[in-house]
């Protein structure tokens, strides 16, 4: 941007030349633009990155923090800062300080197709760069809103797992009765798995064929659940049709209820 923008400068080099200004020291004005630009970038960044930072912690379900007291924190920003200012300033430099006093004067500046060419280039590249970056954060914002607002079909929250409890095969009827009677518990069921997989829980694997088609096709890979009366109303779950287990039918031990998927 300041190489294609340097027309509006032509005059002021061609002054400064003309007056007895060297080539280094415009170099050393236009690194010194180039830096302030950065330091300028990196105050708003990290007043940016201050504010909303509680923000994406809310949105993200993280806890990031700003590590100010960190003691490589400050003078890494500084090293970075200084390093961009200088990637970013030094082709202008170069360029701007070549400009010839009289054709600056006249707004002329070099013709040379590789230096236009590359000028070009490196103003395609920060454009493409930009774009691309909003692209990544509009899609990034649409992937964490899925993840937070997505109608997964079952109420994850306020939900405790207690794994293990098969050791206490005798006892867990008691159990499930002990914890209902505290208040701030509202629903208990016991089951073998939960509506997604856990860490280290392995589950069963049980294939299915259509009748008549044994041994003939793939099978259709699925998975036998033991769950109680309260499972579906522990996890909020939907019944499309039929309805949920009743302990008073003794045939509802051997009843089944199938998943739409």
């Amino acid at each position: 941007m300041s190489t294609a923008n340097a027309a509006t400068r032509a005059k002021e080099i061609g002054i400064r030349k003309t007056i007895g200004s060297s080539r280094s020291t415009l170099i050393t004005q236009f690194m010194t633009e180039a830096v302030c630009y950065s330091l300028i970038s990196l105050i708003i960044g990290l007043l940016l990155a201050w504010t909303l930072l509680p923000l994406f912690n809310s949105l993200a379900n993280k806890t990031l923090v700003i590590p100010w007291a960190t003691w490589y924190f400050i003078p890494s920003l500084i090293l970075t800062m200084l390093t961009i200012g200088g990637i970013a300033g030094i082709y202008p430099a170069l360029y701007l300080s070549g400009f010839q006093p009289i054709n600056a004067l006249k707004s002329k500046s070099s013709s040379n197709p590789k230096t236009a060419l590359l000028r070009n280039g490196l103003v395609v590249f920060q454009f493409a760069t930009s774009i691309i970056l909003m692209i990544s954060a509009l899609i990034a914002n649409q992937q964490i809103s899925y993840m937070l607002n997505k109608d997964i079909g079952f109420n994850k929250d306020q939900v405790i797992v207690l794994r293990g409890i098969n050791s206490i095969t005798s006892e867990v009827q008691n159990l499930r009765n002990e914890l209902k009677a505290i208040p701030a518990v509202s629903n208990v069921s016991i089951s073998d798995y939960l509506p997604v997989p856990l860490d280290g829980v392995k589950r069963n694997g049980n294939p299915f064929w259509a009748k008549g088609k044994e041994g003939l096709e793939l099978p259709e890979a699925g998975q036998f659940w033991n769950i109680d009366e309260n499972y579906v109303s522990t996890f909020g779950l939907r019944l499309i049709a039929g309805r949920n287990f009743n302990p008073q039918i003794a045939s509802d031990s051997s009843g089944t209820i199938v998943n739409k998927k």
